[in-house]
Protein backbone atom coordinates (compact mmCIF):
# COMPACT_ATOMS: atom_id res chain seq x y z
CA UNK A 1 0.00 0.00 0.00
CA UNK A 2 3.02 2.29 -0.05
CA UNK A 3 3.36 2.82 -3.58
CA UNK A 4 -0.28 3.44 -3.22
CA UNK A 5 -0.05 5.84 -0.58
CA UNK A 6 3.29 7.64 -2.64
CA UNK A 7 1.34 8.02 -5.94
CA UNK A 8 -1.79 9.38 -4.07
CA UNK A 9 0.28 11.83 -2.17
CA UNK A 10 2.38 13.00 -5.59
CA UNK A 11 -1.11 14.03 -7.17
CA UNK A 12 -1.98 15.87 -3.93
CA UNK A 13 -4.16 13.68 -2.62
CA UNK A 14 -3.91 12.89 1.28
CA UNK A 15 -4.99 9.84 0.95
CA UNK A 16 -6.90 8.19 4.37
CA UNK A 17 -6.55 4.27 5.13
CA UNK A 18 -9.96 3.32 3.65
CA UNK A 19 -8.82 5.28 0.64
CA UNK A 20 -6.09 3.33 0.14
CA UNK A 21 -7.52 0.02 0.93
CA UNK A 22 -10.31 0.86 -1.74
CA UNK A 23 -7.82 1.49 -3.77
CA UNK A 24 -5.85 -1.95 -3.27
CA UNK A 25 -9.36 -3.74 -3.45
CA UNK A 26 -10.29 -2.33 -6.73
CA UNK A 27 -6.41 -2.66 -8.34
CA UNK A 28 -6.46 -6.29 -7.43
CA UNK A 29 -9.84 -6.82 -9.12
CA UNK A 30 -8.09 -5.76 -12.24
CA UNK A 31 -4.43 -6.87 -12.67
CA UNK A 32 -4.45 -9.99 -9.51
CA UNK A 33 -5.01 -12.33 -12.86
CA UNK A 34 -4.03 -15.53 -10.51
CA UNK A 35 -6.52 -14.79 -7.68
CA UNK A 36 -3.97 -15.18 -4.69
CA UNK A 37 -4.66 -11.49 -2.91
CA UNK A 38 -1.21 -10.53 -3.86
CA UNK A 39 0.28 -8.60 -7.13
CA UNK A 40 3.27 -10.40 -8.72
CA UNK A 41 5.63 -9.36 -10.92
CA UNK A 42 4.28 -10.09 -13.99
CA UNK A 43 0.91 -8.06 -12.55
CA UNK A 44 3.00 -5.40 -11.49
CA UNK A 45 3.80 -4.76 -15.07
CA UNK A 46 0.22 -4.74 -16.09
CA UNK A 47 -0.55 -2.28 -14.00
CA UNK A 48 2.60 0.40 -14.03
CA UNK A 49 1.87 0.16 -18.08
CA UNK A 50 -1.74 0.91 -18.05
CA UNK A 51 -2.72 4.15 -19.44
Amino acid sequence: MALLKDIMERDGTNPSLSDLENCKVEILKIVDTNKDGKVSRDELSLLLSAQ
